[in-house]
């Protein structure tokens, strides 16, 4: 009987804590293991769609996605996984209204959480709306709560004003000759997680085209753990760790590392 008893105690807490960790996290099954894809067409802010329609119209289609294995990318020319063999790009370059998604939910227990992003976003010489240019979101939500802990959505003008010593500009341009990419160097996340611990967490991440169909924009996204995961040699984060006391409550949730304090211009959404 005892033996039994422990059995179900140590299944208990195995199966518990397998909960904790996002399914194939840093992709490094090749695959989408784990992560639920999803797309359509993003028409911004006005009626550009064939219908009439604005905004993110889902289809159910990634299109665009893929794992990708270590490289260099296209445009941006900085690597394109931030730790081990592979990372997600989310979207792709070309234009036409493509946008893709992925996400994942989990019922987190650990007191922190990491993930690592890199946006690549084109822009035109005759500036769109920012509502109307390529975007790129990551939404870390908590279910239980409907509180979003991290909420990061910007287009190429937001990215320049938020990220100016940051934001690389590259003209290698596969669309048109009438416009530059936009890009940030791989950004390095950590979120204390302690007050939330045993919440459903859902991460989102959306990369997109422009709302008018002739710009490209995509996002990679890689390293999602509760560990702090080293970056590949030649990848230089843009912020560095910066461990601090946990959060109280969820409604008063801060943003973690030495570089984030700058981010207070980012649009952050309490449901």
């Amino acid at each position: 009987m005892k033996i039994s008893i422990w059995l179900v105690i140590t299944l208990f807490i195995t199966a518990t804590t397998a909960q904790a960790a996002f399914i194939n996290g840093g992709f490094e099954t090749g695959d989408t293991t784990g992560w639920t894809q999803d797309g359509g067409s993003y028409y911004g802010g006005e009626a550009n769609g064939p219908n009439g329609e604005s905004g993110y119209v889902y289809t159910g289609d990634p299109g665009l996605s893929a794992i990708v294995g270590q490289g260099t990318d296209p445009i941006s020319g900085l690597p394109t996984v931030y730790n081990g063999t592979y990372a997600a790009r989310v979207n792709n370059y070309p234009n036409g209204y493509p946008f893709s998604t992925f996400s994942q939910t989990v019922v987190w227990t650990d007191p922190k959480i990491n993930f690592d992003w890199m946006a690549v976003l084109e822009e035109p010489s005759n500036y769109h709306p920012p509502i109307d240019e390529p975007q790129f979101t990551v939404i870390l939500h908590d279910n239980t709560t409907n509180i979003d802990l991290y909420n990061v959505a910007f287009s190429t003008i937001q990215m320049q004003q938020q990220y100016p010593l940051l934001v690389g500009i590259s003209n290698a341009d596969p669309n048109s000759t009438d416009s530059q990419w936009y890009y940030t160097p791989w950004m390095n996340i950590t979120l204390d997680t302690s007050a939330v611990t045993g919440d459903s967490l859902t991460l989102t991440v959306i990369g997109s085209a422009c709302g008018w169909g002739g710009h490209g924009g995509y996002a990679y996204v890689d390293a999602i753990d509760f560990l702090t995961l080293p970056p590949n040699p030649g990848v230089t984060p843009a912020f560095p760790i910066t461990p601090e006391g946990p959060v109280p409550v969820p409604a008063t949730f801060l943003l973690l590392g030495s570089g984030l304090l700058g981010l207070a211009g980012f649009r952050k959404k309490i449901k």
